[in-house]
């Protein structure tokens, strides 16, 4: 118990002098669908891409299913031992252990939250708090901080819902007026708007929709072509780049795109040529300076992709 306090707190030394998370703002875009055929990949066949795969983070465990940076190349993952820290050079900084199967993490300065499929834990300094456990029902699968709150998804009751820093909570919200949230597998994504709300991908309805730091809807995005996503729920999980860009990826037929505001794809970022076939656990995020960080907690190991020539 004493070397994990220990490990704990060198941690937190560290912690203490990486940047903040920057949240890109977006707004919303619409358009007429099949106006645009989105170009289908064939099966593992190459395709060409603005984007290169610029490195590759070794990590020291085959459970991992979430990350969060902290900064461009310090993060924080999430396995069955815990939640790992590492350093800009890749070194481990410490294991926090956590009992239980973290599918989400979110940081806020030095006070680290992770998200377990029914119960949210707060981590400051050597203090692990638990929140209060959700019902039965409840399938947590993303948390992020956005307006000094904390938003998390549940799949299992196909609701959002918003925690002040001690975690009461503040409201929730099962979608839409006459639109609910239609989540048929337990993928339920979301990001930072930029203004105290958030997006979040309604994947039974191939879309994404915009919620205000109160619960009000806001706006909704969703690709030009009918085909743009596969399957019954896609994305999988969202990005968000500069000049209001959406960034998915998608589950069944594994591929990372880009769209614009309109709702256009602008191309893809990886290719399903880009994925090992085998088990779907993966975590996207954008960093700060618009570099795509992509989890492959199966391979164990996450992957730095940007656009050539520090195209944008």
């Amino acid at each position: 118990m004493k070397k994990s306090i220990k490990l704990i707190l060198i941690f937190m030394v560290n912690l203490c002098f990486l940047g903040g998370v920057v949240f890109l703002i977006v707004k919303s875009g619409g358009g007429n669908e099949a106006q645009i055929k989105v170009p289908e990949t064939p099966p593992q066949e190459k395709v060409e891409t603005p984007w290169a795969k610029i490195a590759v983070y070794k990590l020291q465990t085959k459970s991992a299913r979430a990350m969060v940076f902290v900064r461009e190349k310090d993060f924080l993952v999430a396995d069955d031992a815990g939640i790992t820290a590492y350093s800009e050079d890749r070194k481990q900084l410490g294991i926090i252990p956590v009992t239980g199967e973290i599918v989400s993490l979110a940081v806020d300065k030095i006070i680290i939250y992770a998200a377990l499929p029914r119960q949210i834990v707060k981590i400051n300094g050597s203090t692990i708090k638990r929140w209060p456990e959700l019902d039965s029902r409840t399938r947590l699968t993303s948390i992020v901080l956005s307006g000094g709150r904390l938003f998390a998804a549940d799949a299992g009751n196909r609701k959002i819902y918003c925690f002040d820093e001690n975690g009461k909570k503040l409201w929730e919200s099962a979608g839409a007026e006459g639109e609910k949230f239609v989540v048929p597998s337990p993928y339920f994504d979301m990001v930072p708007d930029g203004d105290g709300g958030v997006w979040i991908v309604n994947p039974g309805r191939h879309r994404i929709e915009n919620y205000a730091k109160d619960g009000k809807f806001k706006a909704q995005w969703k690709p030009l072509a009918a085909n743009a996503f596969s399957g019954c729920c896609n994305p999988a999980y969202l990005g968000i780049l500069s000049g209001d860009r959406f960034v998915t990826l998608e589950k069944g037929t594994v591929r990372v795109k880009l769209f614009a505001p309109s709702g256009e794809m602008i191309e893809y970022v990886v290719p399903e040529s880009g994925f090992n076939p085998g088990g779907f656990r993966y975590d996207l995020k954008v960093l700060p300076d618009e570099k795509i960080a992509i989890l492959d907690g199966y391979a164990g190991e996450i992957k730095i992709y940007a656009r050539r020539n520090h195209e944008k």
